[in-house]
């Protein structure tokens, strides 16, 4: 049985790195809505993770649906404790430049699974948990996929641990259920 020692590692031992990571995460998550938007960041982190080209305000207008979504990371974040440092100039957010293209951000919880060697026919992944989300990736036979964000109606928030095939690794939305297609479980 073919099982990817840095998969699962990664999903035991990472626990306390995921929980290091789930308050940069929500930082992410709501700071690619308000970049999405205009905004202009002052901050050394957020000038360093998005810049300012293009910028055009620092009270970007957003729908009552996404000031709904920035409400519930906000929510999120102060369960959490979170206290994001805005003087620092990285962010360890696992595939951090894919990540700011997601045009629907999931928001992360403290829990965490993987399945490692997926045994099932190859799916899509998408920027956005609905039937007209725009399709950015593919999960394939052999890869190892984590979930480590919430999951909304039907759709799951995925991550390729690693590619079967040696190609970058991608985050994305979907409706296909993995387990029990796996070689084996985590979390």
């Amino acid at each position: 049985m073919h099982i990817s020692i840095t998969a699962v590692a990664m999903v035991f031992t990472g626990t306390l790195a995921h929980a290091n990571t789930t308050c940069d995460d929500l930082w992410l998550a709501r700071n690619t809505i308000f970049k999405s938007h205009g905004y202009c960041f002052g901050s050394t982190l957020g000038k360093t993770i998005f810049g300012n080209a293009n910028c055009t305000t620092v009270e970007p207008k957003i729908t009552t649906e996404l000031e709904d979504r920035v409400q519930k990371i906000w929510q999120r974040a102060k369960l959490l404790g979170c206290q994001t440092d805005q003087a620092r100039t990285t962010l360890p957010i696992y595939n951090l430049e894919q990540r700011k293209l997601i045009l629907h951000q999931p928001i992360a919880t403290m829990t965490e699974s993987a399945c490692i060697g997926y045994k099932g026919e190859t799916f899509s992944l998408f920027d956005a948990p609905n039937d007209g989300a725009t399709e950015i990736g593919s999960i394939q036979k052999g890869d190892d996929i984590g979930w480590f964000h919430d999951d909304e109606k039907s759709w799951s928030f995925m991550t390729t641990l690693s590619k079967q095939d040696g190609s970058t690794p991608v985050s994305g939305w979907s409706v296909e259920k993995v387990f029990p297609n796996c070689e084996a479980a985590a979390g």
